[in-house]
């Protein structure tokens, strides 16, 4: 057997049996010099792909369990299992004897147990029966950076996009939209990025800049990077001046020939402040990518109520004004971000534009308010930040003893 045959899953297509063979049981003929030459080409990015993939979503929610059980005396042991419930939901099931059962109607859902039975061990030192079932489906982040921002050493640093996706994952965001450009020549980057978030249960979305260039070089290049980096999971694009064939040549028909499932987000155009025009726009793209029997989606700041005649939980909540963090306003907003057939909502991360992003303290607490607020509205308000401790004040010194007086015997009595 050639060399070739170690990678089947680059040329070989659904209807095929066993690995090597056709459906007859013929095996197949080797590859063209052209897609040797591709997959040649394409495995650093397959080895880079492999090592993340060593680790995933139950990994990094058992090593937060594990990290809790490590400051206990007597530590808690846990059984995990996958279930047959709704994806993204989970159960904690404490035993009588110790310990317990953690399961999770998917790998994220089990993710979401084991760090909610790792934070009722560092809360409550004991787990309690409990049940997840998300009220938001759709809960994202849109990162958007400019092109100075991808010059910058936090952008190119794997510790901080960990460290990142770490926290959406902990908040139960379920998806990433990078929103850069020039993105479309970093294939690697892309690669790294989508993976790294897939491995914390997060779906990696490539958000495109407003429409340029020529439809024909933007579907190559995209062609070549959905194939490289199969953990992006969808694409968004926010609409511009171009016409709607520019769209359905450029993008629908990549994501119509990319192999496997690429769900399209499209954007209301932010130029476009006439209702009218922004129907149009949704209503020509939507209807293009229905009659390509693509999965799609439509954002918009109003949510459903400009999107007509589109399948359920086809649109969502574009929360591009800035936004609180306060888990009450948050609580309450929850039933309008899921009402009129919405699917959840996308909100731009925090930050000051050329300042090193981040995810500690306030910015932890935001994102901990809106990803576990629209996860459970039931869920209790994070414990305020208490500032540290003023130092005390040094006691006052004790009054020096005049030589002569202080603790000398009493003198003894004259007869």
């Amino acid at each position: 057997m050639s060399w070739w045959s170690s990678v089947p899953l680059l040329y070989s297509s659904g209807s095929e049996g066993a690995v090597g063979q056709g459906a007859a049981g013929r095996m197949r003929p080797a590859p063209s010099r052209d897609c040797q030459g591709a997959v040649l080409r394409l495995l650093p990015l397959l080895l880079a792909t492999t090592a993340f993939a060593a680790s995933g979503p139950v990994e990094f929610g058992l090593s937060e369990f594990q990290a809790a059980n490590a400051t206990r005396r007597w530590p808690v042991k846990v059984k995990t299992e996958l279930s047959l419930d709704q994806p993204e939901t989970f159960r904690i099931e404490p035993y009588t004897a110790g310990g317990g059962r953690v399961t999770g109607g998917d790998l994220r859902g089990l993710m979401y147990g084991l760090i909610e039975a790792a934070g009722q061990l560092r809360s409550l030192g004991r787990l309690k029966p409990t049940r997840g079932v998300p009220s938001t489906a759709l809960r994202a982040v849109r990162f958007k950076v400019a092109t100075a921002d991808m010059e910058q050493p936090w952008f190119s640093s794997e510790t901080f996009w960990r460290g990142y996706f770490q926290t959406l994952a902990r908040s139960r965001f379920n998806r990433f939209n990078l929103a850069a450009p020039n993105l479309l020549e970093s294939a690697s980057r892309l690669c790294m990025l989508s993976q790294l978030a897939a491995s914390y249960g997060i779906d990696f979305t490539l958000g495109l800049p407003e429409p340029a260039g020529d439809p024909v070089t933007l579907r190559s290049r995209l062609a070549s990077i959905l194939a490289a980096c199969p953990s992006i999971r969808g694409i968004e694009m926010d609409g511009g001046t171009a016409p709607l064939e520019w769209y359905r040549e450029g993008v629908l028909r990549t994501v119509e020939t990319a192999g496997r499932r690429v769900t399209l987000d499209l954007h209301t155009p932010g130029d476009l402040h006439n209702p009218a025009g922004r129907t149009d726009w949704n209503s020509g793209l939507s209807q293009a990518a229905l009659e390509a029997n693509l999965p799609f989606r439509v954002s918009s700041p109003s949510g459903c109520k400009e999107s007509t005649g589109l399948p359920g939980g086809s649109c969502y909540w574009a929360l591009r004004e800035p936004v609180g963090s306060d888990a009450e306003s948050i609580r309450t907003r929850v039933p309008d971000l899921t009402a009129d057939g919405s699917s959840g909502f996308e909100l731009d991360a925090p930050r000051d534009e050329g300042d090193v992003p981040s995810f500690h303290g306030a910015q932890e607490l935001f994102y901990w308010a809106w990803g576990r607020m629209s996860y459970d509205p039931k869920t209790p308000p994070a414990p305020p930040v208490e500032p540290p401790s003023p130092p005390k004040a040094p006691a006052p010194a004790k009054p020096a003893i005049p030589p002569g007086q202080g603790t000398s015997k009493a003198p003894n009595k004259q007869p």
